[in-house]
């Protein structure tokens, strides 16, 4: 075995002992920058150092501008920032961000701080609180009074339309619109129904504030199909509004719906159906409640079979748990 030459251990013990020597800074001992330091080296280049103290009418910037507050225009290439206030546009090929935003924020992302009134447009938009509109991708705010517009639509308290793919919100006062939409006053059902087109058929019931969405399946087993009789199935969504009066609710509802046999046969059939509906529903207790209804559809062909009109009647009953 080889042993370790005696000037590398003289060495490495001169290192431990000065490292040990070295003072280690304290957590409140002055750090070597100060926040204003730091602002400084991404200090956008203005004609005014003192930019972000002032109120301007026009601002324009190449990678970042930030101002104190605009009462006009503010142009960016890259990040755009206003500190107190915006009375106007907000454009930024970026990130706009903008504090009490009173006007119009468009970029790829936008925040408004504060609160704010007018359009947020953005693929990402998110605002603290806004009266107007959110118009994007995704959007989020703690508290929006107006209308939320985009394929997922998150917020806080919701006094207006959420209208999306997607609809998230703690408390909705108005019309979430969507295939999904969930808030903490949503009432979930379970529904159990026969019609004359398909006599077996359950789903689930979304209830928003005045809005409902319903999801079903359904199945006719004794379809006259080529050479054979076969089960037909049928999934629907259905998109409504929700009128309560004691009670008593009315429902009127637009549906769309795919049906095709469960067995093979001789003949293939497809058919995408639309449909337009209105039930009348009876609570018999906070639970449990009995509904019926009549709609008109009209199949159109997608494989095989016809296009044609018909008309069904429908009736059930409803649980929430």
């Amino acid at each position: 075995m080889t042993r370790p030459h005696p000037k590398f251990a003289v060495w490495l013990l001169a290192c431990l002992l000065w490292a040990m020597a070295v003072p280690v800074p304290a957590q409140d001992s002055p750090k070597p920058f100060t926040q204003q330091q730091l602002d400084e080296l991404l200090a956008p280049i203005a004609l005014y150092p003192d930019a972000r103290e002032r109120r301007l009418h026009l601002e324009l910037g190449l990678a970042y501008g930030r101002v104190g507050a605009i009462e006009g225009f503010a142009l960016d290439v890259g990040y755009s920032r206003i500190d107190r206030s915006l009375s106007g546009a907000q454009l930024a090929a970026g990130l706009a961000r903008a504090r009490d935003p009173k006007g119009v924020q468009i970029a790829p992302v936008t925040l408004g701080e504060g609160q704010g009134s007018g359009l947020n447009l953005a693929p990402l938009a998110i605002n603290d609180s806004l009266t107007g509109m959110q118009l994007g991708a995704v959007t989020f705010a703690r508290r929006l009074d107006g209308v939320q517009l985009g394929a997922v639509n998150v917020a806080g308290r919701v006094t207006g339309v959420q209208l999306g793919v997607v609809n998230v919100a703690e408390h909705v006062d108005g019309a979430p619109i969507g295939l999904v939409s969930v808030a903490k006053n949503t009432r979930a059902s379970v529904l159990g129904f026969a019609s004359y087109r398909f006599p077996a058929n359950v789903g689930v019931k979304l209830v928003t504030g005045s809005v409902f969405n319903e999801l079903s399946f359904g199945m006719s087993p004794d379809h006259a199909l080529g050479d054979r009789r076969v089960v037909l199935g049928r999934g629907e969504l259905v998109l409504g509004a929700h009128l309560p009066a004691g009670r008593w609710s009315f429902e009127p509802g637009l549906g769309y719906a795919f049906e095709a046999p469960l067995e093979e046969s001789s003949t293939r059939e497809r058919h995408q159906v639309a449909s337009l509906r209105a039930t009348l529903g009876l609570g018999l207790s906070d639970s449990f409640g009995l509904w019926v209804g009549a709609a008109a559809r009209v199949r159109v062909e997608v494989e095989g079979g016809a296009t044609d009109e018909q008309a069904d009647a429908l009736g059930g009953i409803q649980w929430t748990p």
